[in-house]
């Protein structure tokens, strides 16, 4: 999750999962919801139990990585990465690969 774009699907589903655990629901047996979610998603100085959602915090990841990839070139890790994917290129000059056909 902290070096690759996770499609959106897995991410409602690790999030669901989350939930599911927390209610205490198992086997696709529904409980009841006595704490808005909302509050448990509160950090934990704010009463909440802090749980993120999955989407946000692969985001952050990410985002994390890439400015570790501006900020400390040297690193070998950003030296190795940068070329295998980046082939030289800035990271924010690098082609995408993607086809514009999806199967």
């Amino acid at each position: 999750m902290q070096t690759l774009w996770v499609p959106q699907s897995v991410c409602i589903k690790i999030d669901s999962l989350m939930r599911s655990f927390i209610w205490g629901a198992s086997n696709g047996n529904k409980s009841w919801k006595l704490v808005n979610w909302d509050k448990i998603a509160l950090p934990k100085n704010y009463g909440g139990l802090g749980v993120k959602e999955a989407t946000l915090s692969n985001i952050s990841m990410l985002g994390k990585l890439a400015w570790n990839i501006i900020k400390e070139p040297n690193k070998f890790w950003v030296q190795v990465s940068s070329y295998k994917y980046l082939r030289g290129r800035s990271l924010f000059d690098s082609p995408s690969r993607c086809s514009n056909f999806y199967f």
